[in-house]
């Protein structure tokens, strides 16, 4: 049978949700969501957050089909095309929490934070955002084609830094035309304002611009979940290094963990708590950046250039700083790259065999023992890597 295609599709905007462009599909022929699903598409109903999340691949087909737009295009606006595209393909088993979280370590050292396991868990997702209307009632209000961001399904931001006010609750799409007085209150703090800018530009440019430095998105989203993971850490758990968190809680003026559940991960946390604790995450990295915080953290040089060094200049250094000649690279700009490429092999190691085939052989350097391939082996797996045959 002939597909047909619809005569009025509006195209999908840059950074919309999935079933924000489909509910303006939907309002062109002046049906509810519903209605397009079941009698125009033969496609059972599902729910807004079924629809952002991991919508069914026969949907994407149809929807294809009926609008021109391509399927990766359309995938991308749900959350299985975004994290597949800037975490990776982990497998979320129950150990994945703690390798996405506890690979890095910026305000403590790696052996203060205990591993955990959570099933189900995935970075940045929380079911209860998605099945609420958050957003930025400024940018529905002023938008010339109204639509949901992405982004705000997820728990990536805490603030609009366009308007400068907290995402919130917002109205039903129909009423996203009316000025709406109730977010002209709070004010955001300028950090977690420039905090969340900074992952916005990451989102849409492929890499987070920070001063002296620039770091691919992926490295980034883990980086700033370390830290948030770091600051949720309690003081049995981080000993003496438990100076760090209060200083840092203590410059955003709230009580350390702001009586947050260890347990309870960040995308479990109501907007409140998380808006707070993604305060202290800016507070945090603008402190370690300027070196007014000491931590042991083994990945701190990754956020900027490392500390000023002390003491007299040796004459090999005054000759180095006297010649015009390029400075050679610093060690941390060679981590920086060296983690990269390491970031680069397991995208192409979960995402073809080749991929994997290659960062086995590399991890075994030529070596045919059995307890070192037994070793490396279980390594892959743990990463959610299939092992090739």
């Amino acid at each position: 049978m002939r597909v047909t295609r619809w005569p009025l599709h509006p195209r999908p905007i840059a950074g919309e949700v999935l079933s924000s462009w489909l509910t303006r599909i939907a309002a062109a022929y002046e049906l509810p969501l519903e209605d397009l699903l079941v009698h125009d598409l033969g496609h059972p109903a599902l729910t807004g957050a079924e629809l952002d999340v991991a919508p069914p691949e026969t949907l994407l087909t149809m929807l294809c089909e009926r609008t021109g737009v391509s399927i990766p295009r359309i995938r991308s606006m749900t959350v299985k095309g975004w994290s597949h595209a800037l975490i990776g393909r982990g497998k979320p088993g129950a150990t994945f929490f703690s390798r996405y979280v506890k690979r890095y370590s910026i305000l403590l050292s790696p052996d203060r934070r205990e591993g955990r396991t959570l099933d189900g868990w995935r970075p940045w997702v929380m079911m209860r955002r998605l099945a609420t209307t958050i957003g930025c009632p400024g940018c529905l209000s002023t938008d010339e084609i109204p639509y949901r961001r992405l982004h705000w399904c997820l728990a990536l931001t805490a603030s609009c830094p366009t308007h400068g006010i907290y995402l919130e609750p917002v109205l039903p799409p129909p009423a996203w035309r009316i000025p709406q007085v109730l977010w002209m209150r709070e004010t955001v703090p300028e950090r977690l304002r420039a905090l969340d800018k900074i992952t916005l530009q990451a989102l849409a440019c492929g890499h987070a611009t920070l001063p002296h430095t620039s770091i691919p998105t992926g490295l980034w989203l883990r980086l700033l979940r370390t830290i948030l993971d770091e600051l949720n850490t309690t003081a049995a758990t981080a000993g003496a290094e438990h100076r760090v968190l209060k200083a840092v809680w203590r410059a955003v003026d709230l009580p350390t963990r702001v009586t947050a559940r260890v347990e309870q991960p960040f995308e479990d946390m109501d907007l409140t708590r998380q808006a707070q604790f993604l305060h202290a995450a800016a507070e945090a990295i603008a402190l370690v950046r300027t070196h007014k915080l000491e931590t042991k953290g083994r990945d701190v040089s990754l956020l900027g250039e490392p500390p000023p060094r002390r003491g007299r200049p040796t004459k090999r250094s005054q000759s180095a700083a006297s010649s015009t000649a390029s400075p050679p690279a610093q060690p941390t700009d060679r981590w920086r790259e060296a983690l990269e490429t390491a970031e680069a092999l397991l995208k192409s190691a979960h995402e073809t065999p080749g991929g994997a085939r290659d960062l086995r052989a590399l991890l075994l350097f030529g070596s045919s023992n059995p307890k070192s391939i037994a070793r490396v082996d279980r390594c892959l797996a743990a990463e959610g890597i299939a092992i090739p045959q």
